[in-house]
């Protein structure tokens, strides 16, 4: 078993899985059940649409552009040009949020003791086979599911922009206006840099994550071009 407090995993066999939100995860790597390392690199994927967050996804896992930006970019390069922008649209609009509880009935219904702080990998594995929506490991790849699924609750933790200690990058596609929008993490300095400036932060030390680059929908780049772009 591993602890879901914060604590470096002391095996490798063994992942921690949260019961309710998932943003306070430990930094470092995990092994997936193939092996591969993958790293603890945190970040947000978001859509905003009619002025909310319908989507503000977690990701655990290779947060850098060139990671989970570079699979954002990916799937809104291929919506724009299969001209599924609508679809997708359509498809954001009928999201609800998941309140906590019933994320962690859908924890109990896998086999999870409420009691415990920890889960099983069995268990947290078993999760993700069956809500990939709600999985840490998800990223980016939220967009694919909620475009070709009929997934309609999702949870949303677009506070977790607020402390970019935490949040190392951010990935804002906002389908009012049109833009895919690029956030960096460790902002030790208050800014007026994006959306997420003026939210409220704890006492760490760091704000939240900063605007660097918005791209237009209808001209996004290549991922070379966006990789280098966001280095």
């Amino acid at each position: 078993m591993t602890r879901a407090s914060g604590r470096k995993a002391h095996s490798h066999k063994r992942v921690a899985h949260f019961l309710t939100t998932p943003q306070r995860s430990a930094r470092g790597c995990a092994f997936t059940s193939h092996g591969a390392m993958t790293m603890g690199t945190r970040s947000l994927t978001c859509v905003v649409l009619d002025g909310q967050f319908k989507i503000a996804q977690y990701g655990q896992f290779d947060g850098y552009p060139s990671g989970q930006g570079s699979t954002a970019l990916a799937i809104m390069r291929e919506i724009v040009s299969q001209n599924k922008i609508e679809r997708f649209t359509g498809k954001v609009r009928l999201l609800n949020k998941l309140t906590d509880a019933q994320h962690k009935q859908l924890w109990i219904d896998v086999g999870a003791d409420p009691s415990k702080d920890y889960v099983s990998m069995e268990i947290g594995n078993a999760f993700d086979a069956k809500h990939p929506e709600l999985s840490r490991r998800t990223g980016a790849e939220i967009l694919s599911l909620v475009l070709n699924s009929d997934i309609t609750c999702v949870q949303i933790s677009e506070d977790f922009a607020s402390n970019s200690l935490f949040c190392e990058w951010c990935y804002v596609i906002d389908l009012d206006q049109g833009l895919f929008e690029v956030y960096r993490g460790f902002q030790k300095q208050p800014h007026s840099e994006g959306r997420f400036s003026k939210n409220s932060c704890e006492s760490s030390g760091y704000y939240p994550v900063a605007l660097v680059k918005s791209y237009n929908l209808k001209a996004l780049p290549t991922a070379d071009v966006f990789v280098q772009d966001n280095s």
